[in-house]
């Protein structure tokens, strides 16, 4: 009898514990939740075998990267976006702020919705990746990347801090900048490797690299005197 009932033990022990827990071995997808031992997905989501790894939530920013792996799960229908602690999708209206899914590019800020230059900048698809900094010494390598966004328009650099740009006039800096420009010279990202000069006007060096950055350079039209000034053709002296 003792026997009967120790057996009856072992063999129904597993038995309730998968009736007490039938989504203890159930591992669902992003976004899916397990109920009664199969992965659902909620209230305005839907199924997708690849869906984004970086799923967009209301009131955060983007992500700087995210990785192209495809993930398998329930995802946000069109019109909706997961809420700011990602527990449920909600209609795109209701995010707070119309600018939480939007990534603007360099220099540019949110507006309704819409990324806008600041004052003082213009659009380029193709700026520099480092763009010059009033004060701020140039870094020693910049890649050779085009970074789509807002730049200092001509005549302008960017602060110290890099957040608005001012006229050259007004930098202030230890290193070559349009303030310390003399006449007949003007401030260049990326000046010429070889300047024309008195003795020789038309140089023919040439390099795709920029090697002179943040440089004041004669201005156009002008040659560089062996007195160290800017001066007309007609105005070099032998």
């Amino acid at each position: 009898m003792l026997l009967f009932i120790a057996t009856m033990f072992v063999i129904s022990a597993p038995v309730l514990s998968s009736v007490i827990n039938p989504c203890a071995t159930v591992k669902c997808g992003t976004g899916t939740q397990c109920v009664d031992g199969k992965c659902l997905c909620g209230k305005n989501m839907e199924y997708r075998e690849c869906g984004s790894s970086c799923p967009a939530k209301c009131g955060n920013s983007p992500p700087e990267a995210c990785t192209d792996v495809c993930v398998s799960g329930c995802f946000c229908k069109a019109g909706f976006i997961l809420s700011k602690d990602g527990s449920r999708c909600v209609p795109e209206s209701e995010c707070s702020n119309s600018c939480d899914m939007v990534k603007c590019g360099h220099g540019q800020h949110c507006v309704d919705g819409m990324c806008l230059c600041g004052e003082n900048m213009e659009h380029k698809e193709c700026g520099s990746a480092c763009p010059p900094r009033c004060g701020v010494k140039s870094p020693g390598a910049c890649i050779a990347l085009c970074v789509d966004g807002c730049f200092c328009k001509e005549g302008f650099i960017l602060s110290k801090d890099g957040s608005r740009c001012i006229p050259q006039s007004e930098c202030r800096s230890s290193r070559s900048t349009p303030a310390q420009c003399n006449l007949n010279e003007e401030f260049k990202e990326c000046g010429l490797t070889t300047e024309p000069s008195c003795d020789n006007p038309k140089p023919r060096s040439f390099t795709l690299r920029c090697i002179k950055k943040n440089v004041c350079q004669c201005s156009e039209g002008y040659l560089r005197h062996s007195n160290k000034s800017c001066v007309l053709p007609m105005e070099c002296v032998n």
